[in-house]
């Protein structure tokens, strides 16, 4: 089974409204979990998980886990950036169903807010980026 993660990147890089803006082969190496090379492609989607839980009730059942992300998408052309975020908010938010091989209750989408602290980018890194914050819950 895949982690929540790697059926977040797939389910990303599927989207057709993705792939439109990415040229072609590039959209798998321009998104990544957690890792940013050394010279990274442009445009690029960073994605990382802020925090994850699954309550528990007192007999120790669970069932659903909320799982937060950050997602921060980058480009050196404004148009490419705001394209992509779009595309990314369209693709994730309010979304329910499967991704990959787990069963998504629902997913929303909001912008970060203005005290986000990058995680992929420098503040003099001369690229248009926007940051995400992406709240998942699905079956455990």
């Amino acid at each position: 089974m895949a982690t929540i993660g790697e059926n977040l990147r797939t389910f990303i890089v599927g989207s057709t409204a993705v792939l439109d803006v990415f040229s072609g082969a590039a959209a798998p190496e321009a998104v990544g979990q957690t890792t940013e090379p050394e010279n990274p492609p442009s445009p690029r989607i960073w994605y990382g998980r802020a925090a994850q839980e699954e309550p528990r009730d007192l007999d120790g059942n669970g069932g659903l886990v909320f799982s937060t992300w950050d997602i921060e998408v980058q480009s050196d052309d404004l148009d490419d950036m705001l394209n992509i975020t779009d595309a990314v908010k369209g693709r994730l938010d309010a979304y329910a169903g499967l991704m990959g091989d787990q069963t998504i209750q629902g997913s929303f989408v909001n912008d970060h807010d203005d005290d986000y602290i990058w995680k992929s980018v420098g503040a003099d890194s001369g690229v248009h980026a926007a940051a995400l914050l992406v709240q998942i819950v699905f079956n455990s």
